[in-house]
Formats: structure tokens, C-alpha cells, sequence
């Protein structure tokens, strides 16, 4: 039986397509994925991905199922066995649309899909996946929220030009889908951050921004506390912001990752896009703002100007400083990895206190976060070719791995034997840039005396 729907007729370039609206039933129920219409495995290859359908399956199907404000964009469909058969609606005769009149004719009206018709997703395979898994009751996780299979979509069909052969036809479709995904461009990570309303960290980082007194950004004096605008991890030279958003957003995951977290991840791997309620992110948000008024307070230079903080080589003789807790790298890869070990140590979750959080972070004074400090000058803050002072971009996985090594010794988290404690020191030593293997002898017996300290302070 023929299938009808409301459509608009389009073209663009070589392509006529049609932009139909279309029930999440019938989207169900008549378009199919290119493997089950077609045996040429190279087609397959060609025209669709591979469904990931753990993705397809639990994500987006949890989504359409949790999320009153789900949205998709358009599916976009290709067919074999003919074209449809458009009929338009003539609308030209009402005067209020004069203006219009040419725009309009023959493009409103109605699309008829014969039987012989067979469609397949060309793009959005894993979107139709996850429709096709609420409406025919197959997700073993989630169903379809009431109504669903009455809601409408877009779905976008695009005809095969027409006196054309098969080769010609496989060819140009497979040239619309290389278009459609070599073309689309993601939104970058940043992007995500300040839109996403399903993943909590972001939501709660977005929060901070706007209502904590430290990170709210005042626009009277024009000093953001963190970049916006920057789309990646790097800082801008001469940037006033203590970090960036990405950045920012990262440390927060990292801060909040207690020993809860990581249970409930292992429980439910899509965690962070499981659309989160209001108490869930009222109480993490007190819980991270209470984790950043706690570092505040224990270490008071992060209140400090970031553009005399951030200042490659300086030794704070003329009032600028190299210091290591405004770089990126070191707030990923060290600082915050570091605060969450020393908050686990102390069993610190969201209903400790700011003072107990203060107590088990007070050993961080006590580390000596100067660039040109001997543990890390020449070694994650070295000379370029052109003799200054920048933070080291060769071997730096291999240096932070050490260097995060160096911290838990040095806090007294992880103690060391003389033999793994020689081990770590050949490692540090071996990353020298350049190596300066009697830099050892300068360097470790003071980082001995300084882990004394940590531990007593830890034990008080």
C-alpha cells in the first residue's frame, strides 16, 4: 500500500530531495540500513559506518527515552526501485502570500512512496538505530517515553539523478556520503562545554562560572578568571584568565572523581551524558565549590594576577613569576590528578567539610611549584633553540608521568624503597633537557627534606 507523507520539494546542485516529515513509527518501520536492502558488501562499506551499537544502543536510546527536550537533526535517506511520486499543494491563490508567489509554487505538498520502493539511512544510521530500538522494544536498558511513536522528524530524501546507470547511481551516492561526513564539521570541545545539557561536569562548571565569588566573571573590570574563548587546552600568551574552559572543565572532572564516581562509572559507562536532575547538580556543584574554596584557602596564590604568574623564566626578582599552577599542563596532567589522590587519602566526599578538605590539601604549600625550581627547570620548563625559557613539548607525556610519580612520593602518599627511589631519580635525571645527571645531587636530597615536612603535616 502506497505510504503518503507532507514534504517540500528542494534541489541543490545536481540532487532533487524532498524534506518530508515523517512519524518515528513509519521512520521504524520503512527505512532500513544499506545491509539489509543490498548484498554488495562494498556498497555497505561505502555508504554507511559501521553501527557502534553499544553507542547506538545505550546512549541514544537512553536519551530519547530520559530527555524531554530530545531533538535530532535531519535523517537522510537514499532509496532503490524508483523515485517517489510528488504531488503539489497549490497555496499561490491566497493573497497573503503574494509576495511569495514564485517561491512557493510547486514546493509545498505531499510524497507517495510506492511498495517497491526500499530506503535506507545515508547519513544518521546510528539516530534511526536507536528509533528503531524504543519503538520495536528491543533495548534491554531503556522504552519509549509515551508518545514517542507519534512524534514527527525531518527526514530529508534525496532522489538518484535520473536516467542514470547503476554504476552512475552507486557512484554519486557514494560521493553525497563522502560530502555529509568529510564536510560536516563537529563542534569543537568548548562548544560542547558551554551547550551540553546532559553531561553534569559541564553543567556544573557552567554553574561555577556564573555563582562563585572567585570564578564569576566580572564584567566591570573586564577579567575573566577563565577563557572562553579559547577552543582548546593552550593559554594565550600574555592571557589575564587562570585557565581556559577546556582546561577549566577537565580539572572539574578530575576534582569531582572520587571514589563514588568511579564505582557508579563502572555500574553505568555513559554516566557523564546520563542527564543529570537539579539536586544532582546542586549537590555536586556544592561539592566542587567547596573543593575550589578549600584549594583557595591553602593556597592563596592561585588568587594572585595570572599575567605576573605566567611568565616564562621568571624568578620573581621584578615581581613576575613562573609559576607552574597557571599552566595547563601542570593543572591537568599534576595539580588536579594530585588534589583528588590527597582528597581519596583523606576519604573526603560531598558531605565533608571545607575544613576537613583544607586539611588534607594543606601539603600543597609545601611543594615548590616555581618553573625554575631544580625539579623542574630543565625538565618540564626548559630553553627553546632560541635560548627562552617555554614549558617542554618533547617527551612531555614521559615528564608528567614522572613528575606525578615525584608528587606522591614527595606528599607521602607513596612511599619508596632506596631502590625505587634510585629508579625514579634516573628517570628524572634521563629527561633532562640538557641531561645533567649531577643535578641529582642538588635536587633530591632537598625534595628529601621537603617530604619530611609533608609528612608531618599530614599527621597532625
Amino acid at each position: 500500500m502506497p505510504r503518503n507523507y507532507p514534504a517540500l520539494k528542494m534541489s541543490m546542485g545536481t540532487w532533487d530531495y524532498y524534506v518530508v516529515r515523517m512519524r518515528m513509527a513509519d521512520v521504524a518501520s520503512s527505512i532500513k540500513f544499506a545491509h539489509e536492502i543490498n548484498q554488495e558488501k562494498t556498497l555497505d562499506t561505502a555508504l554507511q559506518r559501521v553501527i557502534n551499537k553499544s553507542r547506538a544502543g545505550k546512549l541514544i536510546t537512553n536519551y530519547l527515552s530520559s530527555q524531554p527536550e530530545r531533538f535530532f537533526n535531519s535523517l537522510v535517506v537514499a532509496a532503490f526501485n524508483g523515485n517517489p511520486t510528488f504531488f503539489s499543494v497549490d497555496i499561490t491563490d491566497d493573497p497573503r502570500f503574494d509576495m511569495l508567489r514564485d517561491e512557493l509554487d510547486d514546493t509545498f505538498g505531499v510524497i507517495r512512496f510506492s511498495d517497491k520502493i526500499e530506503t535506507f539511512a545515508l547519513d544518521g544510521q546510528h539516530r534511526l538505530y536507536g528509533i528503531k530500538q524504543l519503538i520495536n522494544n528491543e533495548s534491554t536498558e531503556n522504552t519509549a517515553p509515551p508518545g514517542f511513536s507519534d512524534e514527527t522528524i525531518s527526514v530529508v530524501y534525496v532522489c538518484p539523478p535520473s536516467d542514470v546507470s547503476r554504476e552512475m547511481f552507486l557512484k554519486s551516492y557514494r560521493r553525497l556520503f563522502s560530502s555529509l561526513n568529510r564536510h560536516a564539521k563537529a563542534t569543537d570541545e568548548r562548544t560542547n562545554i558551554i551547550m551540553d545539557e546532559d553531561d553534569r561536569f559541564a553543567i556544573v562548571t557552567r554553574k561555577l562560572l556564573r555563582e562563585n565569588d572567585f570564578f564569576r566573571w566580572s564584567h566591570e573590570d573586564d577579567s575573566p578568571k577563565i577563557d572562553a574563548e579559547t577552543a582548546n587546552k593552550n593559554m594565550p600568551t600574555g592571557s589575564n584568565a587562570f585557565t581556559n574552559i577546556v582546561s577549566f572543565y577537565h580539572m572539574n572532572v578530575t576534582l569531582l572523581w572520587d571514589q563514588y564516581y568511579a564505582q557508579e562509572y563502572k555500574k553505568k559507562p555513559n554516566l557523564i551524558q546520563l542527564t543529570p536532575d537539579e539536586n544532582d547538580v546542586e549537590t555536586l556543584y556544592l561539592y566542587l565549590e567547596k573543593i575550589w574554596d578549600a584549594l583557595l584557602n591553602v593556597l592563596p596564590v592561585l588568587k594572585e594576577d595570572p599575567v605576573n604568574m605566567r611568565k616564562n623564566g621568571a624568578n620573581g626578582s621584578d615581581g613576575k613569576h613562573d609559576n607552574l599552577l597557571f599552566r595547563p599542563v601542570v593543572q591537568l596532567d599534576l595539580f588536579a590528578p594530585l588534589v583528588r589522590r590527597l582528597l581519596d587519602e583523606a576519604n573526603i566526599n560531598e558531605e565533608s567539610s571545607i575544613e576537613e578538605m583544607e586539611k588534607a590539601l594543606k601539603v600543597l604549600i609545601l611543594i615548590p611549584w616555581s618553573g625554575q625550581h631544580n625539579l623542574w627547570r630543565d625538565f618540564l620548563s626548559i630553553r627553546n633553540h632560541e635560548g627562552k625559557w617555554v614549558m617542554r613539548n618533547e617527551s612531555r607525556s614521559a615528564c608528567t608521568k614522572t613528575a606525578y610519580s615525584i608528587l606522591l612520593w614527595l606528599t607521602g602518599i607513596e612511599p619508596l624503597g632506596e631502590e625505587q627511589l634510585d629508579e625514579l631519580q634516573e628517570e628524572w635525571s634521563a629527561l633532562l633537557d640538557p641531561m645533567n645527571v649531577e643535578r641529582e645531587k642538588e635536587t633530591f636530597p632537598e625534595l628529601e627534606d621537603i617530604r619530611e615536612k609533608c609528612i608531618e603535616l599530614r599527621n597532625e
